[in-house]
Parts: C-alpha cells; sequence; structure tokens
C-alpha cells in the first residue's frame, strides 16, 4: 500500500501546494494551537509542499526543523525562509529518532495514511522529551462522503477507508503522560463540475483506495451525472459539494517532577 500512496504523491509533487485548498486550512489549524515560543528540535510527520512549516514560521522559532515525508519529491518545495529546514525522505511510521528527542511533534493530513496508527502514532509521541508539545490533525472518517456514496451506487471508483475521530482522541487519551485536547473540523468544497473535483483530488495525490475498479466510460459518465444529481448546491451555477471530516488534537508530555 505504502508504495502506491508514495508513487500518487510523487505524482502530484507539482500540483499539491496550489491545489490543496482543504490541507491549507487544516495547517493553519494546526499552526493555531500550538504556543509562539521557541523550540530546539521541531519534527513534522508528512511535510508535504511544505504548507504546515511556512504556517509555523509565521509563530514559532526553533534550532533544528526535521521535515519528514514518504515521497521525496513532496519535498522539493522552495524555502527561503531564514529559519532552516532539513528535509528527510523517511516512513513516518518507522521514524529514525531517539525517544525523548524532540521538542515539538506536528503533522498535518498525513496520518490518516497510517497502516497501524494505534501503535505508530505513540511511538511518534514517545519522541518527545518532558515538557514537549504535539499538534496533530487528521481526516477522519464523513471525509468525501459523497464520493463515497455515488461510488456505492455507480460502481466506478472507491474511497480510502478512514477512521472515526474517536479513534484518535481516545488513542492519544489512552497514553500514560500525554495531556491532549481536541476539536472537530470540518470543510465543504465547491467544483465547478464533477470533472473538476475529480481532477482537484489527483492534483493533490488523493487518489490511492484498497479497491482497484476498471475503468469504464459509462460507469464514468453515470457517476457524474448521479454526484451532480445529488450533490449539487442549489443555484444557477450549480457547483457540486465536497465534504472534508478532520480531527485536531493537541498537547503535550507532562514535566518530569522535581
Amino acid at each position: 500500500m505504502k508504495a502506491r500512496i508514495r508513487r500518487f504523491f510523487e505524482r502530484a509533487r507539482q500540483t499539491y501546494a496550489q491545489a490543496a485548498t482543504v490541507q491549507t486550512l487544516a495547517a493553519a489549524q494546526c499552526a493555531a494551537v500550538l504556543p509562539p515560543g521557541r523550540y530546539g528540535r521541531v519534527l513534522e510527520i508528512g511535510a508535504g509542499a511544505g504548507l504546515l512549516a511556512r504556517e509555523l514560521a509565521k509563530r514559532l522559532d526553533w534550532d533544528l526543523y526535521l521535515a519528514l515525508d514518504l515521497a521525496p519529491g513532496m519535498l522539493d518545495f522552495p524555502w527561503e525562509e531564514a529559519k532552516p529546514i532539513s528535509k528527510v525522505a523517511a516512513d513516518g511510521e518507522a521514524l529514525p529518532l531517539r525517544p525523548a528527542s524532540v521538542d515539538l511533534v506536528v503533522s498535518s493530513s498525513a496520518l490518516q495514511w497510517y497502516e497501524t496508527p494505534e501503535t505508530s502514532i505513540p511511538a511518534a509521541l514517545a519522541l518527545l522529551k518532558p515538557g514537549g508539545r504535539f499538534a496533530l490533525s487528521v481526516f477522519t472518517r464523513g471525509t468525501l462522503a459523497e464520493l463515497a456514496e455515488v461510488s456505492r451506487i455507480t460502481g466506478f471508483g472507491s474511497v480510502h477507508p478512514l477512521r472515526p475521530a474517536a479513534f484518535y482522541t481516545a488513542l492519544l487519551q489512552s497514553l500514560p503522560g500525554i495531556t491532549v485536547q481536541a476539536r472537530p473540523l470540518l470543510w465543504t468544497t465547491r467544483h465547478l463540475n464533477v470533472s473538476d473535483f475529480l481532477h482537484s483530488l489527483r492534483r493533490t495525490g488523493t487518489q490511492h483506495s484498497p479497491e482497484k475498479r476498471p475503468f469504464s466510460r459509462r460507469r464514468y459518465q453515470e457517476f457524474c451525472r448521479v454526484y451532480a444529481e445529488r450533490f449539487s448546491e442549489a443555484g444557477t451555477e450549480r457547483p457540486v459539494l465536497a465534504t472534508y471530516c478532520a480531527v485536531l488534537v493537541w498537547g503535550g508530555r507532562e514535566k518530569a517532577n522535581g
């Protein structure tokens, strides 16, 4: 699965930043919950096109920023800020760092791709030093619900299965020594037509799903027709709608006693 995800995002490396409207909003929300100040070592998992790094640079200073991504091509984003960034092509579920070695862990719009989040996310937070902080935004169940419904009806396409927001909040709340706050995020995007919507997904690398259905022109046309009928906004231009759901979780590791 990871090889396919890497391949899709490599293909989207030139178009991601411009097309990632919702991802940009999620990054801004993620950065906004962190207290301004200086952080020694920062780790970002799924750095993408640098959307979150740029938001953080408005609020934070750091000594070392490790921008990690599974797809090396996604790390080719330009960076002209005075605050340096080190780009690392690596798997977020096999982090090349020692426990208690990081002051801040951040991730936006990436952890939903994890194969084993129940172990990988706790492993990421185990990297925090006492007093270290984290902020994570993750797409959750309900994202692209319209696409999923029309896919079931027409047999065209499929959606990557996402976990509910409660999964992530309960997981983090179960970790000893970790304080957690959480809130849901919801966006609705509007597109000129169904073809424009599907094109926007490809431009952000959002193509992976566990099902591989054969392409059929007839099914594609039926998909576009049903989607437009069911999920067009009222009005003269009638743009089609798409829903994105996420959860924002943030907090920190308690400081050692004494």
